[in-house]
């Protein structure tokens, strides 16, 4: 039986936040297979600026993750589409 290397990763980081994303970057970055899970549903996304992220303030957190997927991405990584609520 043959494996399909396309269905192995090296991780799977449960949470696409800021802290996922790092993670997943460091990884990528480390020449690690990196699989993004995320729910789709950020605790801040009502709000309009975000603070304490260093090179990010004032920048809505919706784009914060957003360039985070594309860069993680950028790597030949993959960040999964939100899921539907359960």
């Amino acid at each position: 039986m043959s494996e399909n290397r396309a269905d192995i990763w090296d991780v799977i980081v449960i949470g696409g936040g800021a802290a996922g994303l790092s993670g997943a970057l460091t990884l990528a970055r480390a020449q690690r297979r990196t699989l993004v899970l995320d729910g789709g549903r950020p605790r801040n996304a009502v709000a309009e600026h975000m603070h304490g992220v260093l090179g990010h303030d004032g920048l809505p957190p919706l784009e914060l993750l957003r360039r985070g997927r594309a860069e993680v991405e950028s790597y030949g990584e993959w960040c999964a589409p939100p899921s539907s609520p359960t």
